[in-house]
């Protein structure tokens, strides 16, 4: 039997006795990075332990020194992230020290008085295996950094989105599967002014954010995936980035960052929303807008996403991994932490509207994996 669960749902059924955990052969948690940051190590301590161990506390000294043995049986323990944050390289390094996460969920307090007190016992032999892509995106997918400037930020979304629309509906054959538009926002008011931006300027668009009930966002996903698949009209996704981790939609072509991510990670993630099509065998052959690998980025930038804008523009045009960039100048100082990573090989961005690398107006079609405009 294979089980799905979130860790506070499957703590309560196995507390009221509604199933049996110890016959249990692999354990894999996904999206670890987020488990860590959100609160839920508490959750997680509780079912790993009793799987583990045959002591109810572990003792600091005996953990260190590799004396704390396994139950006969114990299942395999599998994490995994598609970023390294410190909280998980913290519990990979150091697993016996406690963790303060950035939320906690519950306010039910432990014995010492900390909401999260128990720590995740992981086995002394765990392997670290790391991916050749690590904090990379994907290298044919197309950036584009547009430079806000004096302009509107509204006025530019409306601009590239309801000009890609216009197209994708031009080119779209009946029976095709049709490309689709995410866009980003950093808060839910944010959704809603670009949702009834586009809205005003014709553009049909769903909404997906924290204070929209399970229900409603689950229609609204489903609506939206129904548009990929040719059977709808609302082919416009405007969310919050808790959109931007399990959301896997085939049909996404563009992800658009209405509002710039605060950290590489969060730009790593919504990024990695597109670029994960089908591949040419399972698509349309004309359609190749959504063939794996394939893909558009476009944020906006304004002036105060300038230094990070700029070191994640150069890290892609190196190649290099986002891992670690600052939204801090003074970080990419000479002789600072990050040296000259905060350089970008792009000659300085116009405003939005002026002529922009290789391209005319906002966006641009400017060549390579990266430009600005």
């Amino acid at each position: 039997d294979i089980l799905v669960a979130t860790p506070g749902r499957l703590v309560k059924h196995r507390d009221a006795g509604d199933l049996f955990l110890g016959s249990c052969r692999h354990v894999i948690i996904d999206e670890m990075d987020t488990m860590l940051e959100q609160g839920f190590q508490n959750d997680i301590g509780k079912l790993l332990h009793p799987m583990l161990y045959r002591k109810k506390t572990v003792d600091k000294e005996e953990y260190k020194g590799g004396k704390l043995k396994l139950v006969e049986g114990a299942p395999q323990v599998i994490l995994t992230t598609a970023t390294m944050t410190p909280a998980v390289r913290r519990l990979l390094d150091k697993p016996d020290l406690p963790f303060t996460p950035k939320k906690v969920y519950g306010k039910q307090a432990d014995e010492d008085g900390s909401p999260n007190s128990i720590k995740i016992a992981l086995p002394r032999d765990i392997r670290v295996l790391t991916a050749p892509g690590l904090h990379r995106v994907v290298p044919r997918l197309k950036q584009v950094f547009v430079n806000v400037g004096s302009a509107d930020k509204l006025s530019l979304l409306v601009d590239i989105v309801a000009g890609g629309e216009r197209q994708k509906r031009e080119q779209h054959h009946r029976g095709d599967q049709l490309p689709l538009t995410l866009v980003f926002c950093n808060t839910v008011s944010s959704c809603r002014a670009a949702e009834h931006a586009l809205s005003e300027s014709g553009v049909t668009s769903l909404s997906y954010h924290g204070d929209l009930n399970s229900d409603d966002r689950e229609e609204n996903l489903q609506q939206y995936r129904k548009a990929g698949e040719g059977e709808g009209n609302a082919s416009v996704l405007v969310c919050t980035d808790i959109a931007s981790r399990g959301l896997d939609v085939p049909q996404v072509d563009h992800v658009v960052m209405f509002d710039f991510p605060l950290n590489p990670i969060d730009y790593l993630h919504r990024a990695g929303r597109t670029a994960r099509g089908l591949s040419s065998s399972g698509a349309n052959a004309n359609n190749s807008a959504i063939k794996r690998g394939e893909g558009k980025v476009t944020a906006l930038v304004t002036k105060r996403d300038r230094v990070l804008a700029s070191a994640i523009e150069g890290a892609v045009q190196r190649g290099e991994s986002l891992e670690g960039l600052s939204s801090r100048k003074s970080d990419y100082a000479q002789g600072a932490k990050l040296g000259d990573r905060g350089r970008s090989n792009t000659p300085p961005a116009r405003r939005g509207g002026g002529r922009g690398g290789r391209g005319r107006g906002r966006g641009g079609r400017g060549r390579g994996n990266s430009r600005r405009s």
